[in-house]
């Protein structure tokens, strides 16, 4: 019912700008290696709002002002409630 195919490369930027919110998730095996995966920089070029796991690689590569971490149970539910109320962008 919600399937429109599949998503033109080209069209990832767009996606994302239209988001209110992206929710990501890093695999394990990446952040043992310390790897970033590609989808945080399209999210975070676009100025879309990224909540992400924590791991070391990222807060070093970003810091903590760019990206909404959570840590712990509640982290995910207090960003989205914080987006939500705030102008973002």
């Amino acid at each position: 019912q919600c399937w429109q195919g599949v998503l033109p490369k080209d069209d990832i930027g767009l996606l994302y700008s239209n988001a209110k919110v992206v929710i990501g998730v890093t695999e394990d095996k990446q952040k043992a290696e310390g790897m970033i995966n590609n989808r945080v920089f399209e999210v975070l070029s676009t100025g879309a709002p990224l909540i992400s796991d924590h791991f070391d690689a990222l807060e070093k590569k970003f810091g903590t002002d760019v990206i909404l971490f959570y840590k712990q149970k509640g982290d995910v539910k207090y960003w989205l409630e914080r987006v939500s109320t705030s102008e973002w962008g």
